[in-house]
Formats: C-alpha cells, sequence, structure tokens
C-alpha cells in the first residue's frame, strides 16, 4: 500500500506523463537536480560549454540513477 506522499508523487507523475507521454521518475529526477543547478545564484554560467552541459546531463541522471536505488532499498 502506498503512503499518502507516494500516492501524491505517483498522481503528480501521471499528470506530468500526460503532458510529456516519455517521462520516466528517472526524467523527472534528473530534471529536478538540474532545476535546483540552474537556480543556484552562485552557479558561474559564464563557464558553460560543450562539456561541462554534457557532464551535466550525465551526473543528473547518475543523481537519478542512485535515488531509483534508494527508493528499492526502502
Amino acid at each position: 500500500m502506498l503512503t499518502k506522499e507516494e500516492l501524491a508523487t505517483h498522481r503528480a507523475i501521471q499528470r506530468l506523463g500526460q503532458k510529456i507521454p516519455d517521462l520516466s521518475l528517472r526524467d523527472l529526477f534528473a530534471s529536478s537536480f538540474l532545476q535546483g543547478i540552474i537556480s543556484n545564484p552562485n552557479y558561474d554560467f559564464t563557464k558553460i560549454n560543450e562539456d561541462n552541459v554534457k557532464g551535466i546531463a550525465k551526473g543528473s541522471y547518475l543523481i537519478a540513477d542512485a535515488m531509483l536505488e534508494a527508493r528499492e532499498k526502502k
């Protein structure tokens, strides 16, 4: 049985999925991490280049994978 928080998360993902059909929980976790980076007022946007962007994108999915793994061990 799902907790209230898990049910709310599931419903939110379903609503997002209706708008973006291919959005997975992994994508949602990765995009949340990216939003955190972008919202950081100390992030130096002058250093953005192709290598940094690829590294940030890869890192976002590594974090998402770790979050999914932690959920499974719960």
